[in-house]
């Protein structure tokens, strides 16, 4: 029997092309690496037994009506990096979101209810503090109405969610044009990470 058995998560995808396609650009941005994995955020896990189908519809059901608002930066540090994101909630009803979470690593009677997006994991604090900055006076304010809740697998033996689904790609041009976030939004997100 292996000591590290495979674990389970559930994540809330996000599925609005032009929303992940700036989420992806700028946390490429930030960390200079290329991601392939989508736009996530991590709801429940990890459990060490397959999760069932009819959790997954209950869950979702409490959720579906809502819609996704992604604003606010915030940032916190473990032992060996600093983590800098953006807070998640869902707009018409945040304890909706609360509701559904349950993250066993991270007991809520223990620790805040935080659901967030990584834009900069790492272990340079300055640029962490930087970034940070950068966030709150940007002051990135979207609502995504087009997301579903995916069960992924981390398995020690093999890459960390292997299965994950693509990074979208989608025109942050409509989110410049709606006044969502403002325009040269990452050029000047690429003048930080290089100054």
């Amino acid at each position: 029997m292996s000591s590290n058995p495979t674990k389970y998560f559930v994540f809330l995808e996000i599925c609005d092309a032009d929303i992940c396609e700036l989420l992806n650009d700028l946390r490429s941005v930030f960390n200079q690496k290329i991601f392939k994995s989508g736009i996530h955020v991590t709801l429940r896990g990890p459990y060490v037994n397959p999760i069932a189908e009819n959790d997954m519809d209950d869950w979702f059901n409490k959720i579906k009506a809502s819609a996704i608002l992604i604003a606010n930066a915030g940032m916190f540090e473990n032992e060996s990096e600093s983590i800098v994101f953006l807070r998640v909630s869902t707009a018409n009803n945040s304890k909706n979101l609360s509701a559904i979470t349950r993250k066993f690593d991270y007991p809520k009677n223990r620790f805040d209810f935080n659901p967030h997006i990584t834009l900069y994991a790492g272990k340079d604090k300055v640029l962490a503090n930087k970034i940070y900055e950068f966030l709150r006076k940007e002051q990135i304010e979207l609502v995504c109405h087009s997301f579903e809740l995916s069960i992924y697998t981390s398995n020690p033996q093999k890459e960390l969610f292997p299965e994950s689904r693509p990074a979208m790609r989608g025109e942050i041009s409509s989110l410049i044009s709606s006044g969502k976030v403002s325009p040269e939004i990452l050029v000047r997100a690429r003048r930080l990470v290089e100054s």
